[in-house]
């Protein structure tokens, strides 16, 4: 054997090419039902590679696999259900790889040839078998079972332990996280999947102090003011906040090293009010996804609490949602002007940039305008409504969009309401500059923009975006009707979804004749036949 086989990083750069979570399957089918057996049929090449390759053939188990389908089949005696209904009995009687596991799912898993079968008739004899933990080089732990089997999850709990991610299904099940934080004292990742049982986590994560990512429904105040002080924590995901903080932030820097934060449902009042109590956190991701009917008013004084809870240089993702208004309200008071949007502008990092309103923005080319200068890295911009109020057509023109193609290189996608019913000419065309033509984006998204001239649109769109293959609207359902023409029984949204699509499936046409005014035979025939055309999209 060659002395650069005998290199123990040249041996795992050889496992680590044959793990096949790194590599495509190369199976007819698509799928490879055996997916390891490269790495086992290294592992019985020669003892130079076995230990190696057993390291990664055994690093990441499914535990139901792992008792089945990964030992002998002299190892399992299987007995036959007297009913139907009822589940095999599976019985284990060794575990020899075991030490080599660093990371294990428990989920419920049927394995070929077995019923819905239950580890429940294992864990038991396994227990008394081997009464210290069954892994004991385990790091990582994500436990799937059924609930009857969730206790079982204490043999597998140790000191090594690093991250655990878990559901609570019942108040009995929290009396696991009173023993949690002894037998785990090292976790850097804690992951609770829960309804509810707020205080019962909080004191769970006030016991560990070396946590790095938590996402959990919902923090108490005095595990807020813990985890702000947390040296480590780069990530926190939470659904809700308290009602009431009571949070007892020192003052300076809080979260000193948090990169990610996601709230999903929590309420605009108590976000808010988070928000002001942090300082200059160096985030560079933020998410929430607001379940109430937010005003334009509450979400300017979120836009402020932002401006000074979060780092202006780090910040590289920011996207919030709202759900739509209620039936009946005024849309005015939803209804987000530009200025109120304004301060998110000191952001000058962000890659990713998108605000759902519940109605809508008022804009104009100006304020689009400002958003393309304060954003050059701008990859993904979307400022669109949930429910769009049609009484306040969109300011913006298709002229704004020489901003973004003069001031945003990198810009990929593009989510704005724009105002399609305005004369697009050749005016608008004499002002695309030699050399200022966006090549990124690809993707445009429209909302509820109206649109008439549909021509005129996809010849300004391929000029400005020769790249753009992508046009979507606010209409993702679009029904199929039978009649082409258009009458009056067709619904606003469903024209205009159309009318934007047949722009996407005459903009490669345009796009070879050159642009200019006179389209060219090929234009005029694809306009023939755009309204059939346009259907295999619906």
């Amino acid at each position: 054997m060659h002395r650069c086989l005998r290199v123990p990083e040249m041996l795992d750069m050889i496992c680590l090419y044959l793990n096949p979570s790194l590599c495509t399957s190369d199976s007819e089918s698509g799928y490879d039902f055996y997916p390891f057996r490269h790495l086992a049929e290294v592992a019985r090449t020669c003892r130079t590679f076995c230990g190696p390759a057993l390291d990664h053939l055994w690093r990441s188990a499914i535990l139901a696999q792992l008792l089945v389908g990964c030992m002998p089949s002299d190892l399992w005696a299987v007995e036959k259900a007297e009913w139907p209904g009822d589940s095999n009995t599976v019985i284990g009687r060794g575990f020899a790889f075991t030490p080599r596991a660093s990371k294990l799912s428990a989920v419920v898993l049927t394995p070929p040839g077995f019923c819905d079968w239950s580890l429940s008739h294992i864990f038991p004899a396994l227990s008394v078998a081997i009464p210290e933990a069954l892994f004991p080089n385990l790091q990582t732990l994500s436990w799937k079972q059924r609930p009857e089997e969730f206790h079982c999850i204490q043999l597998f709990l140790h000191p090594r332990l690093k991250s655990i991610d878990f559901k609570l299904h019942s108040a009995s099940s929290t009396s696991l996280l009173s023993t949690l934080a002894t037998k785990c004292p090292n976790l850097t990742e804690l992951s609770i999947e829960s309804v509810d049982f707020t205080q019962h986590i909080s004191e769970l994560v006030c016991r560990l102090h070396f946590l790095e990512k938590i996402t959990v429904f919902s923090l108490a105040s005095d595990a807020l003011t813990h985890v702000s002080r947390l040296p480590n924590l780069s990530s926190l995901q939470l659904e809700a906040l308290p009602a009431k903080l009571q949070v007892s932030f020192r003052f300076g820097t809080t979260f000193p090293t948090l990169g990610t934060l996601e709230l999903t449902h929590p309420d605009i009042g108590p976000t808010t009010e988070f928000l002001r109590l942090c300082s200059a956190a160096p985030l560079k991701k933020f998410r929430a996804s607001f379940a109430e009917f937010v005003t334009a008013a509450k979400m300017h004084k979120l836009f402020v609490a932002m401006t000074v809870a979060f780092s202006h240089w780090t910040l590289e993702e920011l996207s919030l949602d709202t759900e739509c208004p209620k039936s009946g309200s005024d849309p005015t008071i939803h209804l987000i002007p530009h200025h109120l949007i304004r301060p998110l502008l000191c952001f000058t990092s962000l890659t990713v940039f998108s605000v759902m309103s519940p109605i809508g923005f008022t804009l104009d080319n100006e304020a689009i305008s400002e958003f393309a200068r304060a954003l050059p890295q701008i990859v993904t911009f979307k400022l669109l409504a949930r429910h769009p109020d049609m009484s306040h057509p969109p300011g913006p023109t298709l002229e704004c969009l020489h901003s973004f193609a003069r001031r945003c290189p990198h810009l990929s996608v593009l989510g704005l309401a724009l105002n399609g019913d305005k004369s697009v000419s050749a005016v608008d065309l004499s002002k695309v500059q030699d050399g200022v033509l966006h090549q990124s984006l690809v993707s445009l998204d429209v909302g509820h923009s109206p649109i008439w001239n549909v021509i005129a649109v996809a010849r300004f769109l391929s000029i400005v975006f020769p790249n753009l293959r992508t046009i979507s609207t606010e209409r993702e359902d679009a029904e199929r009707y039978d009649e082409f023409d258009e009458g009056p029984e067709w619904p606003e949204d469903l024209k205009r979804y159309r009318r934007w699509i047949e722009v996407q499936v005459t903009i490669p046409a345009i796009s070879r004749t050159g642009g200019g005014e006179d389209t060219g035979e090929a234009v005029v025939e694809l306009v023939k036949q755009r309204r059939s055309a346009c259907f295999d999209f619906l």
